[in-house]
């Protein structure tokens, strides 16, 4: 776990992909807000004793950018945005099978056993092969909304054993490990000042990557950009395919781009209205 930012009301961190949140059945220990409080023991009593500081979740698989709280002020100003979807805004990556037949549009269509409202916008950044990149902003935060609406348009996220295809991740050469989700960026208001806060993380290897190397092996087309993102995906794939092919296969996780935040490595990764990795934009 990295500690994107912290203050006296919250703590960002960029959660790994197969470490759960808090505490549930089959997994006791080992979870997020476990290694939380021992860095900050003030969190053990915000909100219950179960999900100290938990104001939103991540499934186990998923990796990315979450936020807990650190006193009660920010633990409730939190549950309200999250729970209100008025002033929270979540941005994902996800490596799909296939792409949505548009390049852009949005899916309005409930999701659970409650059958409970939930859009998800979706724009594709890139395709190669069989599985594309995807961008999902959700208004809603429901429970598997993303997977469910990705299955809705016929392209299913990769590595998915709930909603996926798993013959299709059988064909893939390099075979994914988990869901292929990315949780890249968050805003909000921040509890105490007010004012709106975004926090963004590059996403991890495993989702750079698949757009290289997790096509079908009975395919072999050349990546295409999309739309309004062709500079965006066109730069992305094609500065780690150049770092692939010079066998600094980790450092290309990340895309050059001199006019942000350097990362430890070199380079620097940004997104479309996305700010410096591990930082904050204040409005």
């Amino acid at each position: 776990m990295e500690i994107l930012y912290e203050d006296v009301d919250i703590v960002v961190v960029d959660k790994p992909a197969g470490v759960i949140v808090h505490p549930a059945p089959g997994h006791e220990t080992g979870a997020l807000t476990d290694e939380l409080v021992r860095r900050y023991p003030m969190m053990a009593h915000v909100g219950s004793d179960e999900r100290p500081g938990v104001v939103h979740r991540l499934d186990i698989e998923t990796s990315g950018v979450m936020v807990f709280a650190l006193n009660r002020k920010a633990y409730l100003s939190l549950r309200r945005q999250f729970e209100s979807h008025e002033t929270v805004r979540k941005t994902y990556l996800a490596v799909v099978h296939g792409a949505p037949k548009e390049k852009s549009g949005t899916i309005d269509a409930p999701v659970g056993r409650d059958r409970l409202p939930a859009v998800t916008h979706w724009t594709v950044l890139a395709k190669r092969g069989g599985v594309s990149l995807v961008e999902f902003r959700i208004d809603t935060g429901r429970m598997h909304q993303i997977r469910i609406h990705a299955a809705a348009l016929g392209a299913p996220v990769v590595g998915d054993r709930i909603y996926g295809d798993a013959k299709r991740d059988l064909r893939l050469r390099r075979r994914p490990e988990r869901q292929l989700l990315h949780a890249v960026e968050l805003s909000f208001l921040h509890p105490s000042t007010g004012k709106r806060v975004s926090f963004s993380c590059p996403p991890p290897e495993d989702v750079v990557y698949a757009v290289l190397t997790h096509h079908d092996a009975t395919e072999e087309k050349d990546m295409t950009g999309i739309g309004q993102y062709n500079e965006f995906a066109l730069n992305y794939v094609a500065q780690a395919k150049a770092q692939q092919a010079n066998s600094t296969a980790h450092e290309s996780a990340i895309v050059a781009d001199k006019a942000k935040r350097r990362t430890p490595n070199g380079f620097t990764w940004s997104l479309r209205r996305c700010g410096s990795c591990a930082g904050t934009n204040l409005d």
